[in-house]
């Protein structure tokens, strides 16, 4: 009779697979990290996926503006009491298309998993020329009822510059998911997206000069298409590269 023996796995493959366990049943926390910046397609908060706009009340007493907007399983809800890493809120502007959760459903069919959702930071200072500071970032996920299931925060502190990058609806910095974690949140849910989830998140900025501040969700998955003419042109070559084979084998 011949006996083997198991060889013990790795206390860090143990360790890993428990990690990833976890993150299969419980809200998934992630670290947001800066990206780049990006040159968003049309004009406007009308224009692009706002979740979030913010501007300072009462002349800047407090000395930052702050704001967050959550899914309670009804209706959307901002304010301090929903806020989450910190945050203070209040100063979130409620006007149309201004601070508002988005449904999953409205980046379907594009949005291939929830990793490839990335967060643009849009900044409009009255001189243009003054940096800003963002102290806290977070975008927040929920079911349907409200629960939350993921939630990502800023990784640190990072100053702005706001002549670069300006404009709300327009242009602004990209901050997505670090690599490991964009690997970590594709499992969540098993992997599968609910077009009835809600996309919510927050914001917290200082040293500020008035103007107003915005988020906005992009999936930064969604690669460029191809022109109509570098398609045509492309089939043209392959068209010629088959006329040429047969000819060869003529």
């Amino acid at each position: 009779m011949i006996v083997t023996r198991r060889r013990p796995r790795p206390l860090s493959s143990v360790l890993f697979a428990m990690a990833i366990a976890s993150m299969l049943v419980a809200p998934l926390h992630a670290s947001l990290i800066f990206d780049s910046n990006v040159d968003a397609s049309g004009s406007g908060l009308g224009a692009v996926a706002t979740i979030l706009t913010v501007h300072e009340t009462g002349g800047g007493g407090d000395g930052m503006e702050s704001g967050c907007v959550a899914w309670n399983g009804a209706a959307d809800v901002v304010g301090n009491a929903v806020c989450q890493d910190g945050l203070a809120g209040g100063d979130e502007s409620t006007g149309s298309s201004q601070t508002l959760t988005r449904p999953i459903s409205e980046f379907l069919p594009e949005l291939a998993t929830l990793g490839d959702l990335a967060l643009v930071v849009n900044i409009t200072e009255p001189g243009q020329l003054d940096p800003i500071d963002l102290t806290k970032l977070y975008i927040e996920i929920f079911d349907a009822g409200g629960t939350q299931q993921f939630f990502a925060s800023l990784a640190a502190p990072i100053t702005l510059q706001a002549g670069t990058g300006t404009g709300l609806g327009s242009s602004g910095f990209v901050f997505r998911l670090d690599p490991a974690m964009t690997a970590a949140a594709n499992l969540v849910n098993g992997g599968v997206l609910d077009p009835t989830w809600r996309v919510g998140g927050g914001a917290e900025f200082e040293d500020f000069s008035g103007g107003n501040e915005a988020v906005q969700v992009l999936d930064i998955g969604i690669g460029p298409v191809p022109e109509p003419t570098s398609i045509t042109l492309l089939g043209l070559g392959l068209l010629a590269m088959g006329v040429w084979r047969r000819k060869r084998k003529g």
